[in-house]
């Protein structure tokens, strides 16, 4: 590894957002191996199923205007049985709930989607439990591919007698010819969440160290397992790993349940919507979701409460229902077990079906260089996966910029944060490798690199303290080493780093850095959003610290980490009292008496996916305060948001207040609007939230720079960027 310069200010690496190259001593032109239709086709696809993946699938409605019937639709796509675009021949299958198939599962309940396939609790008659069942495509490459994963998955079980490899079962399959096509139908055991969810649980804010150690310990028992038959899962991520227990709403759904007899249909018969009228539709799926509620909840008219009673009330009358709260140790406890899933896009070390594989942003370097891969690349996707659940962010999110493609710019990530390359691997022998590296081993067109080891990284940006930062450190490199030939095993992490699985004491502590990622609160409204982080805290909630008596201050005490006892608790809490009584506000102006105006000029700049609110003097030398909207939300989003905005907003006036200035000229630039009349939203946003925060407005200027008629933009468009 290069020795690495260390820098002050957060430069690329770690899912930094943007790029911090010098674009002066880049080339004006470079080599781009996208340039070739299929290739580009394929990234451009790549990207697609990783978008797609992470929304439902676009209903009709949103295809088209609606002009009529909205509300019939709506009620249609809540019950998720609305056809979308992929509901044709080759695609999706319409399914209907109650139906049958294979003479032995009955569908209960639509539990999740794919870009590939659909996924239905059923009920199997002949084993009397539930199953998830998995309908694929019908186009035949989807075909093919579900007899490959058949084929993995059943070389999995056989390798695992004892069910204790962390890695998904297949239970059965069978294929089933409905209107659009042939589709493979797969049969598992039913399953909770993946990890996205649970990331979106903890708001990107990272999952609490212990849950991740739990996680990364199964998922390395489960790379071991399959690696050991040469087997490559190639698309390890968030998504593809998931809780082995269901979540409560299917647990509860799953006791109230009364299957009926098994010959008995739907009672109503599968009709496609398309060939009704709008009044028929509407009464089509208004009828639909109440025969899908009865057949749910096993109920009739009148008996609900009897059948609950039977199955799962308690002493009190509460139905084991959604409604009811979950307890809350149960909850984390389902945290801690996790398996392998999704093999779709697995393959054998002798046996390999593509080049591109691995999603975008868990993609190791011989990969990207077109050199032959195995098992290793596997491990380098599980350490930036756990790296994310530790941050709520990406390890790398490269970006394609004007002079160099996405390629490039995630092989500069690395070498900013783990040193060069080799020289084996930067004048090697792979099939892109002269795309972005030089006859003398140096990227084309990106050529200033800032580095910022992973060490400082977790100290510095992610606020853990240096012995966890350089603990989670130590744990992480070896899987991101470059050559696969030194790069750990999964069995190795296991064996060597046993001592990082142990749950220590500073692993419950959210450190300085839940205190970086939540605002202090100041008002009611903060007050409840801290509140509500701390609810959801597994190990340090609300009520921990009420049955303790501690305040607000005590939280903040505990937000930096220092766990005391009750009675040091409100000593601290009133020393900080006392020293916040002390501190003077600094405020500008020799001789401004109270009502008078105090002026600064604030810059906002609204791009396609950010707002800057940049407040200065009115000479614009000196800054007192600037805050984006990617400080406020996460970092990953595609558009500007007006919700972020207006956080940004809401902190410049705080600070503004505090430095004792109290009225702003605004200077508006890429609004995206009509010029100060109608500024686009990220803008408006930030205005709105500066006036109703009671700074007075003074002068507005749009000081966005006019293009001329020669200016040109991306496809050969003219005019304003915005």
């Amino acid at each position: 590894m290069g020795k690495s310069k260390k820098h002050g200010k957060p430069v690329k690496g770690a899912s930094k957002k943007g790029s911090k190259h010098d674009k002066s001593k880049r080339k004006a032109k470079f080599i781009d191996p996208t340039s070739s239709v299929s290739r580009d086709v394929r990234e451009t696809v790549a990207a697609l199923v990783q978008e797609i993946e992470r929304e439902e699938p676009v209903a009709e409605e949103k295809l088209q205007p609606l002009k009529k019937g909205k509300k019939c639709q709506e009620i249609a796509e809540k019950e998720g049985i609305l056809p979308s675009r992929e509901y044709r021949k080759g695609g999706y299958h319409h399914v209907v709930i109650g139906e049958v198939y294979n003479d032995r599962y009955r569908v209960v309940k639509k539990l999740g989607w794919g870009y590939f396939s659909t996924v239905w609790l059923v009920w199997d008659y002949q084993k009397e439990r539930y199953q998830a069942m998995k309908i694929q495509k019908s186009a035949a490459s989807y075909s093919e591919a579900a007899y490959d994963e058949i084929k993995l998955l059943s070389e999995i079980m056989e390798a695992d007698p004892h069910k204790n490899r962390c890695c998904a079962r297949l239970n059965d399959y069978f294929k089933h010819t409905g209107p659009n096509g042939t589709h493979v139908c797969m049969l598992f055991d039913v399953y909770g969440e993946n990890l996205l969810s649970l990331m979106e649980r903890y708001e990107y804010r990272g999952i609490p160290l212990p849950i991740v150690k739990c996680i990364a310990r199964q998922v390395l028992i489960g790379l071991d397992h399959i690696n050991s038959i040469d087997i490559i899962h190639t698309d390890l991520k968030p998504e593809n790993v998931l809780l082995s227990t269901p979540k409560h709403s299917i647990i509860s759904l799953m006791k109230h349940f009364h299957p009926p007899p098994l010959h008995q249909r739907p009672k109503l018969t599968e009709r496609d919507p398309k060939t009704m009228t709008k009044s028929q539709r509407r009464r089509y799926y208004k009828k639909l979701a109440k025969e899908e509620r009865k057949t749910l909840l096993g109920e009739d008219d009148g008996d609900h409460k009897s059948r609950g009673d039977e199955h799962g009330s308690n002493e009190n009358g509460d139905a084991d229902s959604e409604g009811s709260k979950t307890d809350p140790e149960w909850e984390v406890e389902r945290f801690h077990h996790v398996i392998l899933a999704d093999f779709g896009n697995s393959c054998w070390t002798y046996k390999q079906f593509t080049d591109e594989v691995q999603t975008r942003q868990y993609r190791c370097p011989e990969v990207i260089l077109g050199e032959p891969y195995s098992t290793p690349i596997d491990i380098w996707s599980c350490a930036c996966m756990i790296f994310e659940l530790i941050t709520g962010q990406f390890l790398f999110d490269p970006k394609k910029g004007d002079d160099y493609s996405r390629d490039e710019d995630h092989l500069a990530l690395m070498s900013e944060l783990l040193g060069d390359l080799p020289e084996s691997m930067r004048l090697g022998d792979g099939k892109y490798r002269s795309y972005y590296y030089n006859s003398k081993g140096d990227l084309r067109n990106i050529k200033d690199l800032q580095y910022w080891v992973l060490e400082d990284v977790l100290h510095q940006r992610h606020k853990f303290t240096k012995k966890k930062a350089k603990e989670i450190a130590d744990f992480l490199l070896p899987m991101l080493e470059y050559a696969p030939d030194t790069r750990a095993t999964p069995a190795a992490m296991l064996r060597d780093h046993d001592a990082f699985f142990d749950i220590q004491d500073d692993d419950y502590a959210p450190l300085e850095l839940t205190a970086k990622r939540s605002r202090q609160p100041d008002n009611d409204a903060d007050r409840s959003d801290t509140f509500r982080y701390w609810e959801e805290h597994p190990i340090l909630n609300r009520t921990y610290l009420e049955e303790r008596g501690l305040t607000i201050a005590d939280i903040q005490s505990v937000l930096a980490g220092n766990f005391l006892d009750d009675a040091a608790a409100h000593e601290a809490a009133a020393e900080a009292t006392r020293m916040s009584k002390k501190q003077e506000v600094k405020a500008y102006g020799p001789n401004v008496k109270k009502g008078d105006l105090v002026y600064g000029v604030v810059h906002i700049y609204a791009s396609f996916n950010d707002t800057f609110v940049h407040v200065t003097d009115t000479s614009g030398r000196e800054t007192y305060v600037k805050v984006t909207g990617g400080m406020k939300v996460k970092a990953d989003r595609d558009e500007s948001s007006p919700y972020a905005a207006m956080m940004a907003a809401q902190d410049v006036v705080a600070r503004c207040k505090e430095c004792g200035i109290n009225a702003l000229h605004v200077k508006m630039r890429a609004v995206g609007g009509v010029r100060t009349k109608s500024p686009g939203p990220g803008a408006q946003a930030a205005l709105r939230a500066l006036a109703r925060a009671g700074m007075k407005i003074g002068r507005i200027e749009d000081v966005t720079p006019i293009p001329t008629d020669s200016t040109r933009r991306k496809g050969s468009r003219r005019g304003r960027r915005l």
